[in-house]
């Protein structure tokens, strides 16, 4: 039986980054259309992405969102894939 870990206490719950709304009107249009792609993934998702774009390390990614580090970077790739998926439609 696999022994369950346990999560950071200090992380911030999702539903509190929730609200992080881009406001993408002073930047440059590619800039735009890039936040309006973020915008669009789910809410972990824009999470990881908005903190790695904040230069954050994945360890202060994981330590932030409870997330464990591989989980960091799986969660990213995805959002990296889905983000190039949604900008050649």
């Amino acid at each position: 039986m696999r022994k369950e870990k346990k999560r950071p206490k200090g992380h911030l719950p999702v539903e509190a980054l929730s609200d992080w709304l881009i406001e993408p009107e002073s930047l440059d249009e590619s800039l735009r259309e890039m936040y309006r792609l973020i915008n669009r993934l789910k809410t972990l998702e824009k999470v990881v992405v908005l903190l790695y774009l904040e230069e954050k390390s994945y360890q202060e990614i994981a330590d932030i969102t409870g997330l464990t580090l591989s989980n960091v970077a799986t969660k990213l790739k995805r959002a990296k894939e889905k983000l190039r998926e949604m900008s050649n439609l």
